[in-house]
C-alpha cells in the first residue's frame, strides 16, 4: 500500500504559542490551558497521606479479572485542591481526592480522581492519569484533540504536574469527565433533572444481550438503584435493526458513524467495536435521539494490543474496517457493513478535517516539543526514586525518556507501534479501502475550516484556521513524502531548539514482561482471551 503524496513540511516556531492552530479557536473551555501545564497541588492531613500510600500498594494479582471488582477507591473528603495555570490560581477547599482507574492500579505510578467542592469551567469532576504504559505520553491528549476538532461533543484534555502534601508526583494528563453536570454545561441545559445517561463499564457489550449488566446509570446517586428501562429500549431497537433507516428515528446516525470511524482510525483496542467498552449512551432531550460518546484513549494507535489476540500493534495499522467488525456487531452491520455510503462520506470529512499525516504529524511535533522538559523531569529521580512511583509492589516501568523521544517516530517493537508510522499507515488503508484520493485529501485539508461542537453550542463564528499561519512558522516548503517510510527526526528542522538530541533510530532494549499491561480506566473484562494477560 505505497503511495506518494505531498505533505507540507511546517517548521514550527517553539515560542509563546506552543500548540499552534490545530485546536485553536474551537470554543473549548480547556483553551485556557493550551500553552501551559496546570500545577495541581493537593493537601490533606498527613495521617490520610500515610493511609493513601498503604492503599496504593496493589500488585498484579489484585487486578486479575477475578479480583478487580473487589477493589475500592481510597477517598479523602476534606482535601484542599489548588490549580495554578499561567497567572491564575483557583483554590477548592473541602474537595474529594481519590484513587482512580482499575487495572492501572497495579502500575508503579497510579492515577487519581478529583471532585471539586464548586464548579470550575462548568464541571466538578476531573481525572489525572499517569499514561504509565504509553511511551509517547500523548495518546490520550492527541485523541481528544482530534475529537474536539471533529464537531462531536467530547472530553477535553490538558497536561498537569501533581504535588501531594508537598511531594512532587510528576507529570499527568488532566481531563474532564462525562458526568451529568458536564453535559449540562456542554448542551446548555437548564438542569440535569430527567437526564438519561448510561456509562458502559463492563467489557464485552455488542447489542446482542441485555444491556444493564454492562452499564451504570450515571444519573443515579450512590444510594439509588439505576433505572435501565430506556437503555433496554434502545438496546432492543439496535439489536433488531438491519439498516440506517431502521435506526434513523432513534439515534443521531452521523454521531455514531463518526465514532465508529474514529474507533478504527485510532486503532483502538478498548472501545466499542473490538471490546464493546468505554462509551456512554446519552438520550438528547431536544429530539429524543441517542448519542454515543467515547472516552479512555490510552490504548490507541496500536498501543495495548495483546499477544493472545493474535496480532501485533503494528498489524492494527494495516487492517481494513471489516477486520474491526470481526464480532459482527449488529450496530456496525446496520450502520456500515450493509451500506457504507454514508460512512464513506463521514470518513472523508474526518480525514480532511482532523485525521491525516499532514496535520497530525505537525500536531505530534508540537505536543512533543511542549511536553519534552516535563517528561525529562518525570524521569529524573528525587532521592533515588522517580516521582509518583509510589506503588512499590506494582508492575515494573519500561518507559524511558529515550523511548519517549523515539516512539513518536518509529516502531519500538511488535507491541509499541510508532505514532507517526501508525497514522500514515491507517490513513493509506482508509483511502485505499474506500476509494479516496490521498492527494486530494491532503490538499483539501490545507484549507479546511472545521467547526467544533463547542463553537456551535456557544454560537461562535468559524475562524480561518490559516490566518495566523505565518506567525507560527519559520518556513514552509512542499516535499514528496513516502508515507510508508518511518519518519526520521534527524531530518526535521526547528527554528530555535536546544533540546537534547536522541537518535531515534538507535535500537533501544526494553523488558517486555510487563509493558503491555491493560491499563483500564473503569471496569472489567470477562473475555477468556484476556484472562492470561492480566
Amino acid at each position: 500500500m505505497k503511495g506518494l503524496f505531498k505533505i507540507s513540511t511546517l517548521l514550527l516556531a517553539l515560542g509563546s504559542r506552543a500548540f499552534g492552530n490545530f485546536i485553536e479557536n474551537l470554543g473549548r473551555d480547556f483553551e485556557i490551558f493550551d500553552n501551559t501545564v496546570i500545577n495541581i497541588d493537593v493537601k490533606f492531613p498527613e495521617d490520610k497521606y500515610e493511609e493513601l500510600m498503604k492503599a496504593v500498594q496493589i500488585n498484579a494479582d489484585s487486578t486479575e479479572v477475578e479480583n478487580v471488582q473487589s477493589l475500592t477507591d481510597y477517598e479523602i473528603k476534606n482535601a484542599t485542591i489548588t490549580f495554578t495555570y499561567g497567572d491564575k490560581t483557583e483554590v477548592f477547599e473541602n474537595s474529594i481526592f481519590k484513587t482512580g482507574g482499575m487495572f492501572s492500579r497495579s502500575n508503579q505510578k497510579v492515577g487519581y480522581n478529583l471532585k471539586l467542592s464548586r464548579d470550575f469551567l462548568g464541571r466538578k469532576s476531573y481525572k489525572v492519569r499517569a499514561e504509565f504504559n504509553d511511551y509517547t505520553r500523548m495518546r490520550q491528549k492527541l485523541s481528544y484533540d482530534i475529537l474536539n476538532r471533529s464537531g462531536e461533543p467530547s472530553v477535553q484534555a490538558a497536561f498537569s504536574k501533581l504535588t501531594i502534601n508537598d511531594k512532587f508526583f510528576g507529570f499527568y494528563t488532566f481531563t474532564d469527565v462525562f458526568k451529568p453536570h458536564m453535559l449540562k454545561t456542554l448542551f446548555n441545559l437548564e438542569s440535569t433533572k430527567n437526564m438519561i445517561l448510561y456509562q458502559n463499564k463492563v467489557e464485552g457489550f455488542f447489542f446482542n444481550e441485555p444491556a444493564a449488566p454492562f452499564f451504570v446509570d450515571s444519573t443515579a446517586n450512590d444510594e439509588e438503584e439505576g433505572d435501565f428501562e430506556e437503555l433496554e429500549k434502545i438496546n432492543k431497537i439496535i439489536s433488531e435493526s438491519k439498516s440506517i433507516e431502521d435506526l434513523e428515528p432513534y439515534i443521531d446516525v452521523d454521531n455514531f458513524l463518526r465514532h465508529l470511524a474514529f474507533d478504527w482510525l485510532f486503532g483502538s483496542f478498548d472501545s466499542l467495536i473490538i471490546t464493546g467498552h468505554n462509551f456512554y449512551l446519552y438520550k438528547r432531550p431536544s429530539d429524543n435521539k441517542w448519542q454515543i460518546f467515547y472516552y479512555d484513549f490510552d490504548f490507541t494507535f496500536g498501543h495495548g494490543v495483546e499477544e493472545s489476540f493474535g496480532v501485533t500493534s503494528i498489524d492494527f495499522s494495516y487492517f481494513p474496517f471489516e477486520f474491526y467488525n470481526a464480532n459482527s456487531n449488529v450496530l456496525v452491520n446496520s450502520l456500515v457493513m450493509n451500506d457504507n455510503t454514508r460512512f464513506k462520506k463521514i470518513l472523508k470529512e474526518i480525514l480532511i478535517n482532523c485525521f491525516n499525516p499532514t496535520i497530525l504529524n505537525k500536531r505530534i511535533d508540537e505536543i512533543k516539543a511542549f511536553i519534552d522538559p516535563y517528561i525529562k523531569e518525570d524521569y529524573t529521580p528525587i532521592d533515588g526514586a522517580l516521582p509518583g512511583r509510589v506503588n512499590l509492589v506494582g508492575k515494573k516501568e519500561t518507559a524511558t525518556y529515550e523511548l519517549f523521544q523515539a516512539s513518536t517516530e518509529r516502531h519500538i517493537d511488535d507491541y509499541h507501534a510508532g505514532l507517526k508510522p501508525f497514522i500514515e499507515s491507517i490513513f493509506n488503508v482508509a483511502c485505499e479501502e474506500f476509494g479516496l484520493d490521498p492527494k486530494e485529501i491532503q490538499e483539501a485539508s490545507a484549507t479546511a475550516k472545521p467547526i467544533s461542537f463547542f463553537q456551535k453550542m456557544k454560537g461562535l463564528p468559524s475562524e480561518d484556521l490559516t490566518d495566523n499561519e505565518e506567525e507560527e512558522e519559520c518556513d514552509s516548503e512542499e516535499e514528496i513524502v513516502d508515507v510508508n517510510e518511518p519518519s526520521n527526526v534527524d531530518d526535521e528542522e526547528e527554528c530555535d531548539s536546544e533540546e537534547e538530541i536522541v537518535d531515534v533510530n538507535e535500537p533501544i532494549s526494553t523488558d517486555n514482561d510487563d509493558e503491555s499491561d491493560f491499563e483500564e480506566e473503569e471496569e472489567v473484562n470477562y473475555k477468556n482471551y484476556h484472562k492470561n494477560h492480566y
